[in-house]
């Protein structure tokens, strides 16, 4: 996959790793594209995506727990007691370019202060500092600032959220393939699949656009296109790895 943002470190990883690569298996037919720009045909393989298997696995055994078995998971990163909600829209924001701007990720914390749900918002290791500063000059109630989550109940808080608002690439498809629409703090997203019919939108680091986009942009309801592949990538690589050796 490709942002074309060269500051990325991830973008500059996948680059590199691309071309140091002899087997690439591709999550879309954008993906298969990138590569044939790059000069990169042999050993390319569309197989789906392997984050669809784990969704699509791991979204049944939501059905087995109840609302308030996830909900019990959720720890304050100051153990503060965590009330119980009704509706919530779900944030995580990490990268580099939101978190070490001062101004920009105030900017971002006003936003979701001003929304019409909760925000619930794990955070993530590398910016507990950064919060704890913030929340030393301001109580920001609508925020309930939390402890990194375990994969399922991840899983279970997109699903049921108003909306996701995120910086993350993985939780962008996420939330796509679990039926939930996305507004993405970024100015580019590797996941242009996910922005057709406006299922994701980019929003700028601003309180004003973070706002306009969240609850002024009418996202799409409309049935999501079957993009990442069947579910069973996994099964597809190892076929494809058995025939080559």
């Amino acid at each position: 996959m490709r942002s074309y943002n060269k500051e990325m470190p991830e973008e500059q990883n996948r680059i590199l790793t691309d071309h140091l690569s002899s087997l690439l298996f591709c999550p879309t037919d954008t993906a298969v594209m990138n590569l044939k720009k790059e000069g990169i045909w042999k050993g390319v393989y569309q197989i789906g995506d392997v984050m669809y298997d784990a969704v699509k696995g791991y979204a049944k055994q939501l059905e087995n727990y109840s609302f308030e078995y996830f909900f019990s998971h959720l720890q304050g990163i100051f153990n503060n007691k965590i009330s119980r909600i009704q509706s919530w829209y779900l944030a995580t924001i990490h990268r580099v370019e939101n978190t070490n701007n001062i101004e920009k990720f105030g900017e971002i914390l006003e936003a979701f202060e001003l929304l019409d749900s909760k925000v619930i918002f794990p955070v993530h290791p590398r910016i507990n500092t950064l919060i704890k500063r913030f929340l030393t000059t301001k109580a920001y109630s609508n925020i309930i600032f939390l402890k990194p989550l375990g994969y399922l109940d991840m899983l279970y808080f997109t699903k049921h959220a108003v909306k996701v608002i995120t910086d993350s690439g993985g939780l962008q498809k996420e939330a796509y393939l679990l039926g939930t629409n996305v507004v993405t703090v970024r100015g580019e997203t590797e996941w242009i699949e996910t922005l057709a019919d406006n299922h994701n939108v980019l929003a700028k680091a601003s309180k004003d656009d973070i706002l306009k986009k969240v609850l002024s942009l009418s996202l799409s309801d409309s049935t999501r296109k079957n993009v990442f592949g069947d579910g069973n990538a996994a099964k597809k690589i190892c076929s494809i790895l058995a025939e080559l050796t």
